[in-house]
């Protein structure tokens, strides 16, 4: 994209891109642009997949980008959250295999964010340009008495929604796959 020059200030420039850039310039009488033999160097993720995941599930995100480093710190919040300052996971590190793997607990809209080494500087990098939908229903409320009814709340987070004749199971803790659901209900009716 061709950045003009209005009254002797630059615009912002938002780079589609990560990679190493070079600078070219014209004179507005000119019809040519000159090579200045300088490169510009544009951090950041290009390309995160998957993109959609379900809640409470091991996902293996395959990072793409322009300065990534294997031990970088890279964690998830949601799409409109603060890198610096919001978090909902600890942070994790980039592997040798360029991935990061983690266990989403809340659904929604969501993005990542690396903190990259850039000139000796940590910096945040927000991927707000590659967003993540991350499905799941949980209750809206975790506490129940024994012996006593509970109704739950069921809350729809993005990508699924309850409908009459769904039918929830409740399960030991421990399960971590979809077939540990039926071998460790702790119910024998299904709600």
């Amino acid at each position: 994209d061709i950045i003009p020059i209005v009254d002797g200030e630059l615009l912002p420039v938002y780079f589609k891109d990560a990679g190493v850039m070079k600078v070219c310039f014209r004179f507005e009488n000119d019809a040519q642009f000159v090579d200045t033999n300088r490169n510009v160097a544009v951090y950041g993720l290009t390309d995160v997949q998957p993109r959609s995941m379900n809640a409470y599930e091991l996902v293996v995100f395959a990072l793409e980008g322009y300065g990534l480093h294997v031990g970088d710190a890279v964690k998830m919040v949601s799409l409109d959250g603060d890198c610096e300052h919001d978090s909902s996971y600890s942070s994790l590190t980039i592997l040798e295999d360029m991935t990061v793997v983690m266990f989403p607990l809340v659904g929604g809209e969501k993005k990542l964010c690396v903190e990259m080494s850039i000139d000796g500087a940590k910096v945040w990098h927000s991927a707000d340009h590659l967003p993540l939908m991350v499905r799941g229903v949980t209750p809206g409320d975790y506490i129940a008495v024994k012996d006593v009814e509970r109704t739950f709340n069921m809350t729809s987070q993005l990508g699924y929604t309850l409908h009459p004749g769904d039918a929830v199971l409740f399960t030991r803790p421990e399960a971590s796959s979809d077939g540990d659901c039926s071998s460790m209900a702790i119910l024998d009716e299904i709600v």
